[in-house]
């Protein structure tokens, strides 16, 4: 396909390499378009002010309307892990400081049409609200309309479809025929815009009549699904509301339904984030050689020492620290966290009326691509195609100033244009390259067959600490393409940010973690985000006495909690019943333990466990092993078989050393869990104990906060006359 690109004079800007965003640049400034200004094309739509947090799990993260998120436009990072309870004097820790989606491409016309963001330091690409169908038009009244999020969670719409319960507001609310205040300007738009279950089918999204937002709450639809997570960020926004004042670039006219999402588990997934585009080009023209991209600037900890890196297979862009320890107040200190952006999906390739070949060293893209060799005829996705970092510096490998700039990061290119480079820090002579520091996950070579070499090409693996790089303040950027994004066509790309933590062998072992959590959450994906619930854990209502608490299980006797049974399907083994087994109490450090720490002792410790009265006692799940490269048996239970309790009193302080009593006046914090057992599979199953996700009536595992204090009733109130245990 012939291009045109217009190259044009660039003006540099000098800027502090000790700086998060790029400081220095002008607040005002708008990059010059070599092809004219853009003006004539937009409304006058001002920047997003809504920002929402997502917060179901261990991560809170800021998300903003206008598409940035893991900031708070402030140049303060939000992408908060561990989480921090609200009002605690804990040190905030946060993995990255910024990300937005990046596309760009060129019309037949040789217009080079891009829209991103970064910073807004010299203002927008993107505004809130959905595009007209007939011309890609929006009004500053609509954009103003849509500065919003619905933030809404599975467990609402569960209870309103499956409980009887009545509506939300979010549900009322959701906007699944878009927002209709009266008047033109909201004229002409989809019919269906977020999500929506149509229960009587008529297309008028009606919770009156039963109609809900799409999750699938009652098993039926499957991948059919069109919203996930256990609690939901669903948005609209586009590129046609005003200028181009960041980058510059001509407008692609393209529509962007969004949702960010997070699950509530006992496990990795609970350090996870996800974020799903729906890309609509509602211009009435094609934009050829078009890149779709995720930007993220990932400060771990202290950010000015990171290095980055990529998986080429897993199509995972890695962050990590640079040495072992990561050092000031905000860094994470030793054996610091990785953090990485997993190209879960991408855009599909243009049809070529074939089944592409899976064999990567014939297409590249099958590598970690999806659709490839399945037998079905132009369903090829391609995944990340391009992984690129840059500098928070003002040369050819810093901060992109314009946006052709921009196209060429996309593109895997410099800025000036020249290819990246295969071995040292990517620049200058030498094998052009389509994965910046892969490691040793290339071995056949893909990122240069990619470029032009028809065989297989084996390289040496390559990565920042290997070379001997100094550490800095990195940026990168995950592309999928070329395609063409054909008018009204509708791509979805679908990402997760991942992050683990190792406790001993330093950075290089937490890259290793977060590559088997990104397993999971790729195993999470290809099961279209279905994920088993488990049974839901008691509500917990703490009596505080003198020294002592007494805890009674409430909200037992249903089919949520005692009554629990779920089947769930697992390849090669195919259906599995789990029903319920018994509780597991826990007494935390603090109110900032989460419950993927429960096996830390230092962090959370049992203090009482009840099972039904049957033949199950010790269960063990199969774990794998980072250190020993296997699969482990863990002992998740060992059940007392005396039947189940619903109260209990508690004296001592499991994390007391010398007297262990109780201290009035003194926050005590607990976690109950409600746990399952497989029934009916094979001795070596490897997970027949399964913990539940959630407190019954809540989205997530509640922390209960006791206080112990003398009864002192006044006014002739109620006195406590007897002892916890009494019968008389």
């Amino acid at each position: 396909m012939k291009t045109r690109i217009i190259a044009i004079s660039l003006l540099v800007i000098n800027m502090s390499v000790d700086a998060r965003e790029i400081i220095g640049k002008n607040g005002g400034k708008i990059a010059s378009n070599p092809n004219g200004s853009n003006a004539k094309v937009a409304a006058s739509c001002k920047p997003g002010a809504g920002r929402t947090d997502l917060d179901i799990n261990n991560v809170r993260t800021t998300i903003f309307t206008s598409g940035d998120m893991w900031w708070d436009l402030n140049s303060n990072p939000r992408y908060e892990i561990p989480k921090i309870a609200t009002g605690s004097t804990e040190t905030r820790r946060h993995s990255s400081f910024a990300g937005s989606l990046w596309i760009g491409g060129v019309d037949d016309g040789g217009s080079l049409k891009v829209a991103a963001m970064t910073y807004r330091q010299s203002g927008n690409d993107f505004w809130p609200g959905p595009l007209k169908i007939a011309d890609a038009s929006v009004t500053a009244d609509v954009c103003l309309a849509y500065d919003q999020h619905w933030k809404i969670t599975r467990r609402e719409v569960e209870d309103f479809v499956l409980g009887g319960l009545a509506p939300s507001e979010v549900i009322q609310t959701w906007p699944g025929n878009g927002i209709v205040n009266g008047g033109d300007e909201f004229a002409g738009f989809a019919t269906q815009v977020a999500p929506y279950v149509d229960v009587d089918d008529d297309g008028i999204y009606n919770p009156e009549n039963g109609d809900y937002p799409g999750y699938d709450v009652t098993g039926d639809l499957g991948c059919n699904a069109k919203l996930f997570g256990d609690q939901t960020i669903w948005w609209v926004f586009n590129d046609k509301g005003n200028v181009h004042s960041e980058f510059g670039g001509f407008p692609l006219g393209v529509e962007i339904r969004a949702q960010a999402f997070a699950f509530a588990t006992n496990n990795s997934l609970n350090n996870m984030t996800f974020y799903n585009y729906e890309i609509i080009n509602r211009s009435d023209i094609a934009v050829n050689e078009t890149y779709v991209g995720v930007w993220t600037d990932s400060d771990i900890g202290n950010y000015i020492d990171d290095y980055v890196g990529c998986d080429v297979g897993r199509g995972l862009g890695i962050a990590f620290n640079g040495d072992a320890d990561d050092e000031t107040a905000n860094g994470y200190g030793l054996n610091p966290p990785a953090f990485g952006i997993d190209f879960f999906e991408g855009p599909f390739m243009d049809a070529d009326s074939t089944d592409n070949t899976s064999d990567p060293c014939l297409e590249p893209k099958a590598y970690n691509g999806l659709g490839f060799g399945d037998t079905i005829i132009d369903n090829e996705r391609i995944g990340m195609s391009k992984f690129v970092y840059y500098n928070n510096t003002s040369d050819l490998r810093g901060n992109p100033d314009n946006y052709l700039h921009i196209y060429n990061y996309l593109r895997g290119r410099w800025k000036d244009g020249t290819p990246m480079v295969y071995g040292g820090d990517g620049y200058g002579s030498g094998q052009a390259t389509n994965f910046m520091f892969p490691g040793a996950t290339d071995p056949l070579g893909i990122g240069q067959i990619a470029n032009g070499n028809t065989t297989c090409l084996p390289q040496a693996p390559w990565s920042e600490e290997t070379v001997g790089n100094e550490p800095g303040d990195r940026r990168f950027v995950q592309s999928a393409g070329p395609i063409t994004l054909e008018a009204g066509a509708v791509n979805t790309v679908t990402i997760g940010a991942v992050w683990a933590r190792a406790s001993s062998g330093g950075q290089l072992a937490s890259v290793e973690l977060v590559k088997m959590a990104d397993d999971d959450a790729q195993a999470l994906f290809d099961n279209c985000f279905g994920i088993i619930n488990g049974p839901d854990a008691p509500v917990v209502n703490i009596v505080e006495l003198d020294k002592e608490l007494i805890l009674n299980f409430e909200s037992t006797l249903n089919d949520k909690v005692t009554q629990y049974s779920e089947i769930t399907t697992i390849p090669g083994l195919g259906d599995v019943a789990y029903n319920f087994q018994g509780y597991l109490l826990y007494q935390l450090k603090s109110q900032n333990v989460s419950v993927g720490d429960l096996k830390d002792p230092n962090l959370a410790r049992l203090v009482f466990q009840c099972d039904i009265n049957d033949t199950i006692s010790q269960l063990i799940n199969k774990t794998f092993d980072l250190n020993l490269n296997a699969d482990i048996p863990v002992e998740e239970v060992n059940g007392a078989n005396k039947g189940i309790r619903n109260s209990l009193n508690i004296t001592t302080d499991a994390f007391a050393t010398g007297n262990n009593k109780l201290v009035n006046h003194k926050q005590y914090y607990y976690l109950a869990l409600s746990y399952s057992v497989s029934q009916g599979t094979p001795s070596d199953f490897a997970s027949p104990f399964l913990a539940g996700r959630r407190t019954y009536g809540a989205s997530s595992i509640q922390v209960y906060t006791g206080i112990p204090h003398i009864n002192s009733p006044e006014q002739n109130g109620m006195s406590v006359q007897s002892d916890y245990g009494d019968n008389r």
